[in-house]
């Protein structure tokens, strides 16, 4: 009676502004008491429950509630009057029988002077159907990930894993059971145990991405290196929802890098070593640098020495020469022209008796002819007085016209008229080497014909000797034996200057000598 007495009371108010705000609010609103009888309602929960207002004031919270929710009644109820006031989710079913999931935001309250329960209820099927959706969209891609070669694992919000993929479970072989929250963290290796829980759980807090390596408890009883990345994930209303994690197996890299490392280890061991051996090598290298730079410095020295004494015999025998040509001209030639001129006497003052002494006298005169051109020729040999007396022109002119005489080879020769002046070292080198070249060509090119040029040339004076002869072999030029080429590179240093010689089969060889211009003049002595 009294429930109907509130609903006429409910039914006849005429409270216009109130039942405006009760009815327009867009979420349901029961008014109940606590025996789960309806006391009023705004038309939202009418249209809700596809229920006329007459028809749902007949019906009970039990009615308009699914048959596991309805049971719930009244301990929710024994809550809601023990706290005041609960928020809860429940599934409420229309007139046709069509759940509708809801939130409920209960608050007991005394209407019109007895006990009652306010109820404003929300219909929650989209975000129901959204929630709905989302976790078949990860079960979905859990499915997806099972069969990933990758060691997939997933976490709540509390840090707690709540998934472990097939490809996790098959490496470890445990069940799901065994590794779900924190189980998997005893396949961890002691020694890495703390540091990865450590950097899970500070990228945690932070949430954000992390990657660390660690040694995990393969089934077949060994550790093996994985290294295993994490992401933290978000659902569908931008709130954090855990973190998602992917590992692979990096044991074998872990070897090889181990491997390469300890062969670097060795590498440098060895190379440690072999520097030591090279260092000690180095200072029996340096020891024998020096050793064999004393060897060639006292080479050098005897080089220059015999250089020396290759020069002061050439200036000694040139010198002996030249006194020993003086003194066959001067006292040699004085005798036999002296003998000469007393034959021509005795011949005027005591005529031969006979034919026989006749012909004595004329073959004692022609001998001492004979010897006065060889004393000539002699003197010529040991010392050109030409050279002495004319210069270098003439007395190479004289030799090559001579040469020529008595051998019957033509001989071309070019004279450049600034080539004059040289000293007398440079002279007789000069001299000597061309005498040399002519006394080679006759005896080892079987030539006809000789070109010989003395020019000037710049800052020096060239010498260039041809002929056309067999050409000289390639042995020869570097023969130990071949001491006439030798005698004369050494006068061509001698002077400061250089000697080269080429030929080629059946075209002749050709001396080319080099003198300094400068050292070729006379000084003022």
């Amino acid at each position: 009676m009294r429930v109907m007495s509130i609903r006429t009371a409910i039914t006849n108010d005429d409270n216009l502004f109130y039942k405006q705000i009760f009815h327009s609010v867009s979420d349901a609103i029961y008014i109940i008491d606590l025996e789960g009888l309806f006391l009023d309602f705004n038309d939202t929960a009418c249209r809700m429950l596809e229920y006329s207002r007459a028809e749902l004031m007949s019906r009970t919270l039990s009615d308009i509630n699914v048959p596991e929710y309805a049971q719930l009644i009244p301990e929710r109820r024994a809550q809601l009057l023990k706290e005041g006031s609960i928020v809860f989710e429940s599934v409420h079913v229309t007139k046709s029988g069509r759940p509708v999931p809801v939130e409920i935001n209960a608050s007991h309250i005394e209407f019109m002077g007895i006990p009652a329960i306010l109820s404003i209820v929300r219909d929650i099927s989209v975000r129901s159907r959204l929630q709905a959706d989302l976790v078949r969209s990860r079960d979905y891609y859990l499915k997806l990930f099972d069969d990933f070669p990758a060691l997939v694992w997933r976490s709540d919000t509390t840090a707690q894993c709540d998934y472990f993929n097939k490809t996790w479970l098959a490496y470890t072989g445990k069940a799901l059971d065994q590794e779900l929250n924190n189980g998997w963290v005893e396949g961890v290796h002691p020694d890495d145990r703390e540091q990865c829980m450590a950097t899970y759980l500070e990228a945690f807090d932070k949430q954000s991405p992390f990657g660390m390596e660690y040694r995990l408890l393969h089934r077949s009883g060994a550790y093996r290196w994985i290294v295993d990345h994490g992401s933290p994930f978000y659902g569908l209303d931008g709130k954090f929802s855990g973190y998602v994690g992917s590992c692979y197996d990096i044991n074998d890299q872990k070897q090889a890098e181990q491997e390469l490392r300890d062969g670097r280890a060795l590498l440098e061991e060895h190379v440690a070593e072999r520097s030591s051996e090279l260092l000690q090598a180095n200072a029996r290298l340096t020891q024998q640098i020096a050793e064999r730079q004393l060897v060639e410095k006292a080479l050098r020295d005897s080089r220059d020495r015999l250089q020396e004494l290759t020069d002061h015999l050439t200036l000694t025998k040139e010198t002996e020469r030249k006194a020993m040509a003086r003194t066959v001209h001067d006292e040699l030639g004085t005798y036999l022209t002296a003998l000469r001129f007393d034959l021509s006497w005795f011949k005027r003052h005591f005529p031969p008796p006979d034919s026989i002494v006749e012909e004595r006298f004329t073959r004692m005169e022609q001998n001492i002819l004979d010897a006065i051109t060889t004393v000539g020729q002699i003197t010529s040999e040991l010392r050109p007085v030409i050279l002495d007396t004319l210069g270098v022109e003439p007395a190479i002119d004289n030799l090559v016209t001579d040469f020529e005489k008595r051998t019957g080879i033509i001989c071309e020769l070019t004279i450049d008229s600034r080539c004059h002046a040289f000293d007398t070292t440079t002279a007789i080198n000069l001299y000597r080497i061309l005498q040399e070249c002519l006394t080679n060509i006759l005896r080892h090119s079987g030539a006809t014909r000789v070109t010989v040029s003395l020019q000037y040339d710049c800052d020096r004076i060239e010498l260039v000797v041809s002929d056309n002869g067999w050409g000289i072999a390639e042995p020869a030029l570097s023969s130990s034996h071949s001491f006439g080429l030798v005698g004369m590179r050494e006068r061509a240093r001698i002077c400061g200057g250089q000697l080269s010689i080429c030929g080629s089969p059946d075209l002749g060889t050709t001396i080319l000598l080099q003198l300094p211009f400068t050292a070729g003049r006379e000084s003022d002595d």
